[in-house]
């Protein structure tokens, strides 16, 4: 989570997942995307770039590692920054997609739409792993 992230955005974010069909898992930190990663299954990550312990860049790495050969998870960047070559960062690291702040939720939906293969709406909700977080 980013130190910029707060609780309200949080709370926005889960809310545009829930309505789009989808249960959002959120956690605080880059260590514990990977924690709930390897124990959990998941339909895609959205993944904070900016994280306490670890950014989203080195996260996203980490997952590419861990999958090797293996089915590759989607993993969407929601970020703050919408500079020119941004984007490009995020898919050099692994990032499968990219969402600039704030979210909008027919955007949000369409990109987990495309990447997870689900139709709006999901009858099932499917789990989608957020690297966000709130800060006290």
């Amino acid at each position: 989570m980013s130190p910029r992230t707060t609780r309200s955005t949080v709370e926005l974010t889960r809310a545009l997942l829930e309505h789009t069909g989808f249960d959002a898992h959120s956690v605080n930190e880059g260590r514990e995307v990977l924690d709930t990663l390897a124990t959990g299954r998941y339909a895609a990550v959205l993944l904070d770039c900016e994280l306490p312990d670890m950014d989203g860049y080195e996260v996203a790495r980490e997952i590419r590692r861990r999958e090797g050969d293996g089915p590759r998870l989607p993993i969407i960047a929601l970020t703050a920054h919408a500079m020119q070559g941004d984007r490009e960062r995020c898919l050099q690291a692994g990032m499968d997609d990219y969402l600039a702040k704030p979210i909008r939720a027919q955007v949000l939906g369409d990109t987990l739409q495309r990447w997870t293969g689900h139709p709006e709406p999901i009858a099932q909700p499917t789990t989608v792993g957020a690297s966000l977080g709130a800060t006290a």
